[in-house]
Order: structure tokens, then C-alpha cells, then sequence
């Protein structure tokens, strides 16, 4: 006897997530005898009598019934271990954009928390930052004192030989600025694209 529970190729694709059909199907050399649904079953494994009424053929013997309880146990351990194994990877390739996302809520006082709300994210936030140290990743230190800044490269044109050119002039033609720059580059003999 044979035990199956075909898997939603379609939603286990589009959630990530293995995702079962709902009902059972029982087979003896390779040929289906009974095919139950989920919600058919009573505590998880039995099957009633007037679904095993619908069994092609016999219906099932006292050893394939506990051969039944024995798979359906391990396939429900099994079931859970996968499910959470894909949620625990969804969620943690989607940490940083779910943190962000959360930010944006409470800085548009989308949401509404109260203390234990706030208690439980974050132990739940201490947690993670400790498994991330456990795998190596430490929590760079903040610098002491006001950031430095680099001050803003020149916006010159350098020439081929390293020369630094003169910028044509980009003020509006009829402003002082404009008449400003074409009087020094008349003074100095330039025009744009000269070397310096």
C-alpha cells in the first residue's frame, strides 16, 4: 500500500511555501483505491465508515490502516518542518525591507502600538541581532563626535594632459553674471577649452 499527497505545484511556486492539495490518495500496485479529503478525516488518521465505503475493491485491512497512521504521522512532522523552513528563509531575506516598511508606518502614524507590542518587537529585534553576532556579523561601532564631511570635488574640465581648461559660460546670456565671465575671459585672452 501506497500513500500520497500530490502538491500544489502552482501556489507552492507563486507563496514559496509547500502548499498540499487537500485529500489523500491510497494505492495498491500503483492503482488508486481511495481518495480522501482532509476534512474527511476524524483526529487526523481515521477514516469513517462511509468513506471507506467508496474504496475500489477491497477496503483497507487492519495493517494498511496502521501502515496509514504511521505515514500520515510522519508526513505531518514532515509537512510542518517544510512550511516552516520556507517562512523562516521568506523571512529572513525579507528583514530589511519589513523593518523599513514598518518604519514608514509608525512615521506616518499608520499604526497603533502599545507597550507590549513594543516590548515584544523588540526582544524579538534583540534575538535576531544576536543570532546575526552568533554568525559573525558584529554591530559596527558609531564614531564619537560630529560626522566628518568631505568637502565637494572642483568642477573643473581637465585636458588631456592634466591641464586644467576653462569652463564655457553658463550664465544666462543678458546677466550681469554672464557679462561678468566674458569680461574676464576677454581680459585673460581665453576662450573655453583653453588650457589655464
Amino acid at each position: 500500500m501506497q500513500f500520497k499527497r500530490p502538491m500544489n505545484v502552482a501556489k507552492t511556486r507563486k507563496d514559496g511555501v509547500p502548499t498540499y492539495v487537500n485529500s489523500f490518495q491510497f494505492l495498491r500496485a500503483n492503482k488508486l483505491v481511495l481518495s480522501v479529503k482532509a476534512k474527511e478525516l476524524v483526529n487526523g488518521w481515521e477514516i469513517p465508515a462511509k468513506v471507506m465505503a467508496r474504496c475500489k475493491g477491497e477496503p483497507l485491512t487492519a495493517q494498511e490502516l496502521e501502515a496509514w497512521k504511521e505515514w500520515k504521522r510522519e508526513h505531518d512532522k514532515e509537512e510542518l518542518i517544510d512550511t516552516d523552513v520556507a517562512r523562516y528563509r521568506q523571512a529572513a531575506e525579507q528583514v530589511a525591507p519589513t523593518v523599513w516598511n514598518a518604519s514608514h508606518a509608525l512615521e506616518y502614524d499608520l499604526v497603533t502600538l502599545t507597550e507590549a507590542d513594543v516590548a515584544e518587537q523588540r526582544k524579538a529585534w534583540d534575538h535576531y541581532d544576536k543570532r546575526l553576532e552568533a554568525l559573525g556579523f558584529k554591530r559596527p561601532t558609531r564614531p564619537r563626535g560630529r560626522p566628518k564631511t568631505e568637502p565637494p570635488p572642483p568642477r573643473v574640465i581637465e585636458l588631456d594632459g592634466g591641464e586644467i581648461g576653462w569652463l564655457p559660460n553658463f550664465h544666462k546670456p543678458g546677466t550681469p553674471e554672464h557679462a561678468e565671465y566674458e569680461e574676464a575671459m576677454r581680459r585673460a585672452g581665453k576662450k573655453p577649452g583653453d588650457p589655464s
